[in-house]
């Protein structure tokens, strides 16, 4: 796992880490790599999980018990598992403050976003969806399953000081809604 630092852009405060997957195995470096072998073996979820549980387990020697954002495959709210994966990350870490990162692709039916919000929050895992604004963006569900955080995809941000004023507009508004709602917005992406 890579920690990659979530920072309060007010204060500079560490927030916490969200946990990306990196490799040395050549070919295999990214994630996205790695996803691609394991769609070919139909190993999404498998390595979703593995990914997940080495991130949580490595965050456990972090100094502070910062928050940490571990991440989902979309799969993952297709197949039986999701939960029982949960329980047993909170097994392992009853102090890790946890985050479980929902990918926008996966966020399709309200209902089940509520129940997944629930049997989380009694885990004390809070919820976030993930790469909002990348493909189909769904409104809706933000009031019917408000989550804790949602983080903006970098096709938002990224150069977002050097955008036009109609991208600029648009990301203000959606920042002006999320934190209407109570929800925390995070951005990816921040390099300039």
């Amino acid at each position: 796992p890579h920690f990659q630092p979530i920072i309060d852009l007010v204060n500079g405060a560490l927030r916490g880490y969200d946990v990306l997957a990196r490799s040395k195995v050549i070919g295999l470096e990214s994630c996205g790599a790695m996803f691609d072998i394991a769609s070919r073996l139909n190993m999404e979820v498998e390595l979703s999980r593995m990914l997940r549980w080495e991130g949580i387990r490595e965050a456990t020697t972090l100094p502070g018990s910062p928050k940490v954002f571990v991440n989902t495959h979309p799969l993952e709210l297709q197949r039986e598992g999701l939960l029982n994966s949960m329980i047993m990350a909170r097994q392992l870490t009853s102090q890790t403050q946890l985050v479980l990162e929902i990918h926008e692709a996966a966020i399709s039916d309200a209902k089940q976003m509520r129940e997944l919000k629930e049997r989380m929050r009694d885990l004390r895992v809070e919820l976030a969806f993930d790469d909002f604004g990348a493909g189909q963006t769904r409104l809706a569900e933000l009031t019917e399953a408000r989550p804790d955080y949602l983080k903006f995809d970098m096709s938002l941000i990224r150069g977002i000081d050097q955008a036009g004023p109609e991208r600029q507009k648009l990301v203000h508004s959606l920042v002006g809604v999320t934190l209407d709602l109570g929800i925390t917005p995070l951005a990816e992406g921040i390099e300039t």
